[in-house]
């Protein structure tokens, strides 16, 4: 039977489904237990969670630059340009998935609005050093955690900060995201989470306008989305999909036609039964990348970057790898692609090179963000999810072996 590997998410079992049909309590609020004593906004999407934020920030302000790690998710751009702000490139580190620190601080100027940290895979962005830059420069810090949410920061015994917290906390505002392929997935929604109260109120009232989307058409719509995911996420059925390209399944595409809009009950309701599996799933997850590593480790001179796989407190979204050769990657993900192993490049480009940007954007800037550039064309995702056998494992490691050894 032809069987193939989803590239990122989780399942979703029919019966979670329909428990939560069944659910008799009025407790909506997925998050209560994680996050007790914070006031959680949902929105529609992840996108939209970033949208809304940008625009409160901005309001009242003269600051129109907002500047984003050249490598990164293009929706992260696309709610810049939707709140109508000017998106300004950082080039990352060398060596990994952070902004340069030295570059970054080039950047800010007497225009700048804000500075989004994208902890990208669910690795953490450098919340430390960022936070103290934002907050000498009376600049906004916002933390996009959509693939790092349950992660929380390694300590850093030099800063004054608490690190016993979650990631999307050390900002003025957290962005998370629990759309399909997130760490927890209702296959839709976003939430904001003010740390500054100065936001607050200018958030409470952009959501409380939003439009509803309790109508029952809606419901219906997202009810079957759910369970065709919970039936097709299957690796004995997801080639299904996967062969169907007009879905363009594992792509993430640039676009500005988005909806911004509250988040349906229902989907809180699923939200609220899923996260009670959370930690089984970053169980999974975590167990995998560890198998991922130790595989791997006797070529790490062939890498760039490779995750650090028994750091506490941190699940992996996908395993990324950083090839030192383009043409190795190349070949590795030709073939693991080829056995339907659920490996990727991601994202393909920079975000100045994205198909479908506006026209001059950033022009003239494409061999500015060296790194961003050297990543994309280098990069290497591997599954992190139950249906991950062991077998899949070896089978992995024993194809990068081979290459790699060549």
């Amino acid at each position: 039977m032809l069987r193939s590997l989803p590239p990122a998410g989780h399942p979703i079992h029919t019966r979670t489904i329909l428990q939560s049909l069944l659910r008799k309590d009025n407790e909506l609020t997925p998050l209560k237990d994680w996050l007790p004593d914070q006031q959680v906004f949902w929105v529609s999407s992840g996108t939209a969670a970033l949208t809304l934020s940008l625009k409160a920030v901005s309001r009242g302000s003269a600051r129109r630059k907002v500047i984003l790690p050249a490598y990164s998710c293009p929706s992260v751009l696309a709610s810049i340009i939707k709140a109508g702000l000017q998106p300004v490139l950082c080039d990352v580190a060398p060596n990994g998935f952070q902004m340069d620190l030295d570059k970054l601080k080039t950047k800010i100027g007497s225009d700048t609005l804000a500075i989004i940290a994208v902890h990208l895979f669910g690795i953490p962005e450098n919340v430390f050093d960022l936070s103290e830059l934002t907050k000498k420069e009376g600049v906004v810090l916002i933390e996009d955690a959509a693939q790092a949410f349950g992660n929380k920061v390694m300590l850093n015994s030099s800063s004054s900060l608490n690190t016993n917290q979650y990631l999307s906390s050390f900002g003025d505002i957290g962005i998370l995201s629990f759309g399909r392929g997130k760490p927890l997935s209702f296959l839709s929604g976003g939430a904001i989470l003010v740390n500054n109260e100065k936001y607050r109120e200018t958030i409470q009232g952009f959501c409380s306008s939003l439009s509803r989307s309790n109508h029952s058409p809606q419901i219906v719509f997202y009810f079957f989305n759910f369970l065709i995911y919970s039936i097709f996420y299957s690796p004995y059925l997801y080639w299904i999909p996967q062969n169907i390209p007009w879905l363009r399944l594992g792509e993430t595409i640039f676009s500005l036609d988005f909806e911004i809009g509250s988040l349906n009950s229902y989907a809180l309701r699923i939200g609220r039964t899923l996260i009670k599996d959370f930690e089984k799933i970053r169980e999974a997850r975590e167990q995998i990348a560890r198998a991922y590593g130790d595989g791997l480790k006797n070529f790490c001179e062939e890498f760039v970057y490779i995750p650090e796989w028994d750091k506490a407190n941190i699940s992996l979204l996908r395993f990324p790898i950083i090839l030192r050769s383009r043409e190795k990657r190349d070949r590795i993900l030709f073939d693991l692609k080829k056995r339907r192993l659920g490996a990727t490049g991601m994202y393909p480009v920079p975000l100045n090179e994205q198909e479908g940007i506006p026209r001059n954007l950033f022009k003239e800037e494409g061999k500015l963000y060296p790194n961003a550039k050297h990543h994309s064309e280098r990069i290497l995702t591997l599954p992190l999810h139950e249906h991950v056998r062991i077998k899949d494992i070896e089978l992995i490691c024993d194809i990068i072996e081979k290459h790699l050894s060549h």
